[in-house]
């Protein structure tokens, strides 16, 4: 009998063993599959590529992409030993994971030991400064030239610097080094105006405390350009220029004032006290120093300047004009508590001669004292340009400018309206100022191309552009000849016999002058819809509101990008029958900002016939330099009825 292994061939052995082998082999496979990935070891790297590398969703440069990670980007890598992120390694981009290829990827540059360490630097232009040694890194902000920071390292590209106490990096080209102080004796000198105190001579520096407009200080060295000086609270650095010494500049006036009464002395010395001292709460005039002492005009003694405030007062080149909305007290001095007893008040306008700091000085006889700017409504340096306006004035008193007496304006008399200030006051011809609430206008004079008409049977040349008010100064033949030169209201603007004045218009009118009413308008309002480039004339009830539907709406150009048409309320100012631009004149022009006007189509001279070929075209898009330009007829009907310095425009962006 053959052994039970001869019952196998040799060929069917070969088969089994093949099949064993098989199956061994995929059991470890299937083991090793089934192992977790956190069994896998992982490293964690930071540090960057120099050339950008894409972040893909899964390992391997199939797989979709994420983003473009760009150059020198620090980046966390976590660095799996798991065959199938092989050559890859897991980070996060801009809020998203994914993998990169780590080829060509290098560790974060080393800090290295650097010959500026520990030295106080500073760039004169602006330093990105970034959380990492590397330009992809994210920026923690930008230094302004001059900002003061301490070396603390160097790296590969960059170099670690301490600002005010943040960490980061910047490029280390171009550098200057922040020298020592030159200390000096020190002496006394006081603010010019109100500034920062830096902490160091440096444009850049961090302030350290506001100075006040005549605050004292005392200089204990410089360093460039900037006087080292010392308050009671901080040691700190301003430029040269902005501290003055006592007595050397002309157009200031140092002022001084104590909480608590002080001692005066016969000199620069305690010993010489005297009996006398300066009262608390008061301004007193400076006109010496001596040491640490301060010489006063009013008592020519002197008083220990350490124990005393001061203040400068700075006259205005030209005084200034201002009102204000409610009564607002005066104080003593900036900063101190208001007095009730020294009030400025409403549709009243107080002339300003001097300022310390934000705090403006006013004394005309009635009011005396300071208050600050923020809380008054200032007329502007220039007035701006009036159609001769009529009014009557409603007020009580008038004020020339730096006088606190009335001027001969009585109650219920006709003035005659100049200039325009701020919107709010009016300048008579004879230089009193009215607010806008004192006065009824009675009517404004605009020019019309000049012609001539005839003189109907009865017509009165009178004195002003109303029948009550106005006197008359002749009657005036029938068929007598009268110069046109403009119009008021329903009159018309004449001369006659050597007399200019006004005549009803009634029975009068021409092409020219077609759009004058014969009765007064009700009052108006012009809207300027941006969105559909509409220009519509409502009408408005009694209590200043529109009614209905317009009584005439047509398309307008309005301003460019560039030159935008401003969003807003406007009073219509100034008229001209043309108003002369760089190539062109435009009829029946009405100011409504400065340099800015409602007209009719641009003309090459004084003719409608010789009308752009552009200026119609444009009707409905935004062409014009901030104007608000409309076809002739609706120009011309709101030059004749819609009055200057009472007439609203409002412009808006849709409705």
């Amino acid at each position: 009998m053959r052994p039970h292994h001869a019952l196998i061939s040799k060929g069917q052995r070969h088969r089994l063993l093949a099949l064993l082998l098989f199956l061994a082999l995929a059991l470890l496979q299937s083991t090793a599959m089934a192992q977790s990935p956190d069994t896998y070891e992982v490293k964690e790297l930071k540090g960057y590529f120099e050339t950008y590398v894409w972040l893909y969703e899964q390992p391997g440069r199939s797989s979709n992409t994420l983003i473009k990670i760009p150059q020198y980007t620090p980046l966390e890598i976590s660095l799996s030993a798991d065959p199938a992120h092989k050559g890859y390694g897991q980070t996060a981009y801009e809020g998203m994971a994914g993998f990169v290829r780590m080829h060509d990827f290098f560790k974060m540059p080393a800090e290295q030991d650097d010959y500026r360490v520990g030295k106080t630097m500073f760039a004169r232009d602006v330093r990105v400064f970034r959380e990492e040694s590397l330009h992809g890194a994210r920026v923690l902000k930008r230094l302004q030239p001059e900002t003061p920071f301490l070396v603390l390292a160097r790296t590969k590209f960059m170099i670690k610097v301490d600002v005010d106490g943040q960490i980061g990096y910047i490029y280390g080209n171009d550098l200057q080094e922040l020298t020592p102080d030159l200390d000096l004796e020190p002496f006394m000198m006081y603010s010019r105006e109100e500034q920062e105190l830096l902490s160091y001579p440096l444009s850049g520096a961090k302030p350290l405390e506001r100075l006040k407009a005549g605050q004292l200080i005392s200089v204990t060295g410089q360093n460039r350009g900037y006087f080292r000086v010392k308050t009671a609270a901080f040691t700190g650095f301003v430029k040269k220029e902005s501290l003055g010494k006592i007595g050397a500049i002309a157009d200031e006036t140092m002022l001084i004032y104590a909480d608590t009464p002080l001692p005066l002395y016969a000199g620069a010395d305690t010993a010489l006290v005297t009996d006398q001292v300066i009262a608390p709460a008061t301004l007193y005039e400076v006109t010496a120093q001596a040491g640490d002492f301060l010489q006063i005009k009013e008592f020519g003694l002197f008083v220990q300047a350490h124990l005393v405030n001061a203040l400068i007062l700075k006259p205005f080149e030209a005084p200034r004009l201002a009102s204000v909305e409610l009564d607002v007290p005066l104080s003593p001095m900036p900063e101190a508590e208001a007095d009730p007893a020294q009030a400025l008040t409403p549709e009243r306008l107080y002339t300003f001669t001097a300022a310390s700091g934000s705090w403006w000085y006013v004394d005309d006889g009635l009011v005396k004292g300071f208050v600050n700017s923020r809380q008054l409504i200032s007329l502007p340096k220039a007035g701006e340009r009036m159609n001769r306006t009529w009014a009557q004035y409603l007020g009580q008193d008038a004020f020339l400018p730096g006088s606190s007496q009335a001027i001969s304006v009585q109650q219920g008399e006709v003035v005659i309206l100049a200039r325009l200030w701020g919107g709010l006051w009016f300048q008579t011809a004879d230089g009193a100022y009215l607010h806008r609430n004192q006065v009824r206008i009675i009517g404004s004079d605009a020019p019309v191309t000049r012609h001539t008409v005839n003189a109907q049977a009865g017509l009165v040349l009178l004195s002003l552009p109303d029948e009550e008010l106005g006197q008359p100064l002749m009657e005036l033949e029938e068929g007598a000849p009268l110069e046109v030169i403009g119009f008021s209201r329903t009159f018309l603007l004449v001369r006659a016999q050597g007399l200019e004045g006004y005549v009803k218009g009634q029975g009068l009118t021409t092409y020219e002058t077609r759009y004058l009413p014969e009765v007064d308008p009700p009052a108006y309002e012009i809207l300027v819809n941006k969105s559909n480039f509409m220009v519509s004339v409502y009408r408005l009830d009694e209590n200043g509101q529109r009614v209905g539907e317009p009584i005439r709406a047509e398309i307008a150009a309005l301003g460019k990008r560039s030159t935008p048409t401003p969003s807003g309320r406007y009073v219509l100012g100034f008229k001209q029958r043309w108003v002369r631009f760089t190539h062109t004149q435009a009829p029946h022009g009405i100011t409504y900002l400065r340099g800015r006007y409602l007209h009719g189509i641009p003309c090459y001279g004084q003719d409608e016939r010789l009308i752009s070929e552009w200026g119609r075209p444009e009707l409905g898009t935004f062409a014009t330099g901030g104007c608000v330009r409309m076809d002739f007829d609706i120009a011309s009907f709101i030059y004749f009825n819609c009055p200057s310095y009472t007439t609203v425009m409002e412009v808006v962006n849709g409705i």
